[in-house]
């Protein structure tokens, strides 16, 4: 697939070098090396439709990670107009949604939008796909919205251009790693093929957990990717920028570094880790970290294998749990507003030069390590997480680590609410909020603001209809 991909970009750049090359991916699909097929493109395109089981966070998660595939802005190549086809269920979406979710694209990095389709197709698998025309040539929904966008991006582009995402937090999301676990998930609740709503409920996997969660659970095959996107969502959730990228590049300009999968560790990958330590960085490694190495045979050493340097921890044993035997964390020292509830894999950690963060709280192994901090000299931390857990975990360590380490959110959370920049290399930075829920939000700003769309001018105080956007500049 490679090949034949480069080939063609082989083939465009003889015939019209001043053109440039793109492909559309399809965000999470997982078949594909999304790093290696787009090596030779000038920027990563995708096609962003709001299927049924995604959330406002699982779309920012995809515009992150399509950003992150080269570290460059991309394109949204296919932007839904309307209802879909395709889905398990496929609601008409709500007035203002495709001006919601193209400006959520714009302000994760998307520099060009197309919508999908010109007109509704009239045969073939996708009739009842929608497009900005019905098919009796109508003009819809999606069209007066789209129209409207572009008015308003004529007098945006010029704030916008030679922008970019901005963040302090990486997540690491390795596709080696990523296809070992499929092929040996060790968990019918991990296996990809399975669509089951008892499987949806484990508390790894839960989506709905408290009044700022997002209100679905992940449905058929997207729950299987559920456990990548849980330090994310949380992390989305306070508002705090994050990047999705390669476990190969370059990790420099990185706070705080996350790895919540890393079931295969290559050398480069590994030396990547200990700079991140060793430059004082924080190293978030989640379940199932460092089992294997690139040729996925296991280390003879035990997990995390060759990153046990750096963790001051190994894994003991490993408990696969059914979706209906969970456990429930204990935190040392670490702030804990309600009960932490663990599923479907709880690894007990033996610690050499670490300290406990986390015990489980049930079981025959209750009082054991779940997860673990080993500080080192030069001031950096490595956090051992030996558990799944869904966002309310993540939420719990992020809201004792982040201010330790001065990354800040753009915004206090606020519920259905979305803030997020576009960055200038001189530091402009330009920030968009929007509204995801169906209700009307006052927020409390820094400072008073102009809104770039409609030119009004707030004080500090914002008040957000739902699916309004409003975007400014500081």
């Amino acid at each position: 697939w490679r090949a034949y991909h480069n080939m063609q970009i082989d083939t465009l750049r003889r015939s019209c070098p001043d053109h440039f090359v793109t492909h559309n991916l399809m965000g999470f699909f997982p078949h594909l090396n999304a790093y290696d097929l787009c090596e030779h493109l000038d920027f990563a395109s995708w096609d962003n439709y709001h299927y049924h089981g995604a959330t406002p966070g699982t779309i920012a998660a995809t515009h992150d990670h399509m950003w992150g595939v080269l570290q460059r802005n991309f394109w949204g190549m296919e932007q839904q107009a309307g209802p879909i086809n395709w889905s398990v269920y496929n609601p008409m979406p709500a007035p203002e949604f495709v001006r919601l979710k193209t400006y959520q694209a714009i302000a994760h990095g998307a520099d060009g939008i197309l919508y999908f389709r010109w007109r509704q197709a009239l045969a073939g698998s996708e009739q009842y796909h929608s497009g900005l025309l019905d098919h009796a040539g109508r003009i819809t929904a999606g069209y007066a919205e789209a129209s409207t966008i572009g008015a308003e991006l004529t007098r945006l582009a010029p704030v916008l251009e030679a922008t970019r995402p901005h963040a302090q937090v990486a997540i690491l999301l390795d596709y080696d790693s990523r296809w070992a676990l499929q092929l040996q998930p060790h968990n019918r609740a991990l296996r990809a093929d399975v669509a089951d709503d008892h499987v949806s409920q484990s508390p790894a996997l839960r989506v709905d957990r408290n009044d700022r969660r997002e209100a679905q659970p992940m449905t058929g095959g997207g729950h299987a990717g559920w456990p990548f996107l849980a330090p994310y969502i949380a992390l989305w959730e306070r508002n705090v920028p994050v990047a999705i990228v390669a476990p190969d590049s370059d990790l420099s300009g990185y706070r705080v570094v996350i790895a919540p999968f890393l079931n295969v560790v290559r050398p480069d990958v590994l030396d990547n880790l200990r700079r991140v330590v060793d430059a004082g960085g924080v190293l978030v490694l989640g379940p199932r970290t460092g089992v294997k190495d690139e040729t996925n045979k296991f280390f003879t050493s035990p997990q995390p294998g060759p990153l046990a340097e750096l963790t001051g921890a190994t894994m003991s044993f490993t408990d696969s749990l059914e979706p209906e035997r969970p456990n429930v964390l204990r935190w040392h020292h670490v702030h804990n507003p309600h009960r932490i509830e663990i599923g479907l894999w709880a690894e007990v950690l033996d610690l050499s030069d670490a300290d406990v963060l986390a015990h489980y709280s049930q079981g025959w192994y209750a009082n054991e390590p779940a997860i673990a901090l080993k500080r080192h000299a030069n001031g950096g931390q490595v956090i051992t997480i030996g558990c799944m857990g869904g966002p309310d975990l993540y939420e719990n360590l992020f809201h004792w680590l982040l201010p330790q380490v001065h990354v800040e959110p753009l915004l206090a959370p606020v519920a259905g609410v979305e803030a997020c920049a576009r960055v200038s290399d001189d530091g402009r930075r330009v920030v968009f909020l929007l509204n995801h829920s169906s209700q009307i939000h006052h927020i409390t700003l820094a400072n008073p603001i102009d809104d770039l769309i409609s030119g009004e001018h707030f004080g500090r105080q914002v008040v957000l209809r739902p699916g309004q956007v409003v975007i400014y500049e500081e």
